[in-house]
């Protein structure tokens, strides 16, 4: 009866294990958006005058002056190396079929950190069709009536496979996996707002909303036997909807508009799949049937608050933004409490720190740019971005949480032809990480470890990343 209990019990923490959330940043945070912003280090709060403002502010959309298409295309290269302090090597993750990875960074298809995404975007005035139907009725209260310039803009990204989109990425909070690269953030990006000219050349509103997709289903695992590692498959289908987080931006230029001084809030977004039944069956001479219930975050991007301060010299533009970011609101869920709960540590020898939340940190992101006009055709620009990781030493701790401080360094440039009225980009961007090591001596776990299924190792993290960045922007 003890042996039965045990292996139930046992079923109980993997199913939920592999129900858990992981904490990601979207590849857009991670990454950047639009060529000529990465180009200038990100630091696009308080310029934000194309399709990106859709993105970085959405009051700046109201800026824009012409009808614009635009489309990019994004790469980008990580190499990080998750390795053994005592052998070397890469350490070694299970996926739920009982397979090995030897590398946590390797995603849950083994297809690598590599991303690459297309991204469109558009601005469109929207006053040619709003004036007919407003002036009439707005001249008869002021003469002096004037329609302010309303924009509609919007970005639309996808992954390069269909796939990425729809499919889950979950990790229990004690195997090692990343946080701002790999598979975990490949994701969809919708961002659409309007942005208006308040007072005319001189303050802006905007706001608009981040669409994310968004999903429920079940999770089924039928008449498996355990394999020597005690893990077992699963197999489950979703439904996807859409879910929305609010964005908003001001923005006002005085002095002519050479001095612009920018804010923009976005709000949290996280894709989650609520109550998710699992149905459990295993066999010891009989057949036992255990219903459970956990939840699955596959991404979440904390609140972000953004300040940002421009200035046009004759034919220079520098920017600077500094960025708000609320990882102290992400939480452990409901199933992971569950796991994490006092009368599992004991039952399953959990050892080590077990924190009562993930304890991420509020972070700030610097971003440094600067934009030269060379001619009235060609025009270079540089950048500087730090970003310092939320996720604080894993030393000691059951969780393996794995981020890094970064330095990244960027440099860009376009090329205008007049008639027709189109712009190509160009930008690269280097990432530099911070190495660091995490001592996980005596520190047992559920769903990770080298021997006997819980012990877990001791780590070193350390890589870099390489990005470029192409597109083409037609006005009209």
């Amino acid at each position: 009866m003890r042996r039965l209990h045990g292996f139930i019990l046992l079923l109980i923490v993997l199913t939920l294990g592999h129900a858990l959330p992981a904490s990601a940043e979207g590849w857009g945070d991670a990454y950047g958006v639009g060529t000529r912003a990465i180009g200038m280090g990100g630091a696009y709060c308080a310029v934000a005058n194309d399709h990106t403002a859709a993105y970085y502010n959405m009051a700046g959309l109201g800026q824009v002056q012409k009808n614009i298409i635009a489309l990019e295309f994004e790469y980008v290269k990580p190499r990080i190396d998750v390795q053994s302090v005592a052998t070397g090597a890469d350490i070694r993750v299970y996926n739920a079929d009982g397979s090995i990875r030897s590398d946590p960074t390797n995603g849950m298809a083994g297809d690598g950190l590599d991303f690459n995404s297309p991204v469109f975007g558009f601005v469109l005035n929207l006053n040619g069709a709003l004036d007919p139907l407003i002036k009439p009725v707005a001249s008869k209260f002021t003469p002096k009536y004037r329609l302010p310039r309303i924009n509609l803009g919007g970005i639309i990204a996808v992954t390069e496979n269909i796939d990425n989109i729809l499919r889950t990425r979950f990790h229990p909070p004690d195997e090692p996996h990343l946080i701002s690269y790999g598979d975990i953030v490949n994701n969809a990006m919708i961002k659409i707002g309007f942005g208006v000219e308040a007072v005319e050349k001189l303050f802006f509103l905007g706001a608009g909303v981040n669409c994310l997709p968004n999903g429920e289903g079940t999770l089924y695992a039928y008449n498996y036997r355990f394999s020597d590692n005690n893990r077992f498959a699963m197999q489950g289908n979703l439904r996807v909807n859409m879910m929305y987080s609010p964005q908003f931006g001001l923005l006002v230029t005085p002095m002519d508009q050479k001095l612009k001084l920018g804010y923009s809030y976005r709000g949290h977004s996280e894709i989650k799949f609520e109550r998710l039944d699992i149905a459990a069956t295993i066999e010891l001479g009989q057949m036992f049937s255990l219903p459970l219930a956990g939840e699955i975050y596959t991404s979440y991007n904390p609140d972000m608050h953004t300040v940002g301060v421009s200035y046009m010299f004759d034919s220079l533009l520098l920017a600077c933004d500094l960025v708000l970011k609320k990882w102290g609101d992400f939480d452990f869920s409901e199933a992971e409490k569950g796991v994490f709960a006092e009368p599992y540590r004991d039952m399953y020898g959990m050892t080590g720190i077990i924190p009562n939340g993930p304890e991420f940190e509020d972070t700030v992101d610097i971003h440094l740019g600067a934009e030269l006009k060379l001619d009235e055709h060609s025009t270079i620009r540089a950048g500087y971005q730090y970003r310092p990781t939320p996720v604080p030493n894993q030393s000691g701790k059951i969780t393996n949480y794995i981020d890094m401080d970064q330095n990244i360094f960027s440099v860009g440039g376009s090329y205008h032809i007049g008639r027709p009225d189109i712009e190509l980009f160009g930008a690269l961007r280097y990432f530099m990480f911070d190495d660091f090591t995490v001592d996980k001596t005596g520190v047992a776990s559920v769903t990770w470890g080298e021997e006997d299924f819980n012990q877990q190792q001791s780590y070193k993290v350390s890589g870099d990343a390489y990005m470029a960045s192409a597109g083409v922007k037609y006005a009209f």
